[in-house]
């Protein structure tokens, strides 16, 4: 029996074919980490990035003040998440109020 010889995949490739949700799972995991870079510690520890998908990144914040500063200053937050080598590609950015 005859092999047949096949074209060289990517491992990316063969890891998003077989394993479902892991370039999403990567996508997201970025996000976490642009937004604990432009928000700071302090900030990040009350808050926790739950799904960025289709360019909207949606965040639980723990504290309804923060809840409050960070709608007012969302438009300077999406700027500075679509800034720099990690960029973000941003359309959208949502808070949700949620209890730790």
């Amino acid at each position: 029996m005859k092999r047949r010889k096949r074209e060289p995949e990517l491992l990316g490739d063969v890891v998003k074919r077989v394993i479902p949700g892991a370039a999403e799972a990567g996508k997201l995991e970025r996000a976490r980490r642009k937004w604990r870079a432009t928000v700071g510690d302090r900030i990040s520890s009350l808050t926790r990035v739950i799904s960025f998908r289709y360019g909207t990144l949606k965040v639980a914040v723990f504290s309804a003040p923060l809840l409050s500063e960070l709608e007012f200053v969302r438009a300077e937050l999406v700027e500075e998440l679509a800034e720099g080598e990690d960029a973000l590609v941003l359309k959208d950015l949502k808070f949700s109020l949620k209890e730790e």
